[in-house]
């Protein structure tokens, strides 16, 4: 009676054992415990109600009993969620004008177009809170 191991002949080269056992140390030691660190590291950033936590003192600060309904999409604009959101275009540019215009008036403030190949942020929290503006309407 013969018994097998199922691995590609590569793996069961003498040879090609020093190669095998690093990549193996490598998987096992350090890439899984490394992605399950990463997702835990995610978890802990946010509460049973998936609020990043950064954001809670913020929310703490700014809602209270003498706060106006027309600030909540301001406040909701300004939570870590929304804090990568960049500019990527000139067409992106000009819809953020048009919804600004359309929504804050004369506040609004006049976003430049990026150059081609080129992104940037603008005030914290501005797009999400164009984008949030025109979702409400």
């Amino acid at each position: 009676m013969h018994v097998a191991i199922g691995l590609p002949k590569f793996f069961l080269e003498a040879a090609n054992s020093i190669p095998t056992l690093i990549a193996t140390f490598l998987v096992i030691l350090i890439v899984i415990p490394g992605g399950f660190f990463y997702l835990y590291s995610k978890s802990v950033q946010q509460d049973d109600s998936k609020i990043i936590s950064e954001s809670l003192p913020m929310y703490q600060m700014l809602l209270n009993e003498n706060m106006t309904f027309m600030n909540l999409p301001k406040i909701m604009s300004l939570t870590t969620n929304f804090h990568e959101f960049v500019i990527l275009s000139s067409l992106d540019a000009a819809i953020l004008n048009k919804l600004g215009a359309d929504y804050l008036k004369e506040e609004s403030p006049k976003i430049p177009a990026p150059k081609p190949g080129q992104q940037y942020k603008i005030e914290l929290g501005l797009k999400a809170h164009f984008l949030i503006l025109a979702y409400l309407r």
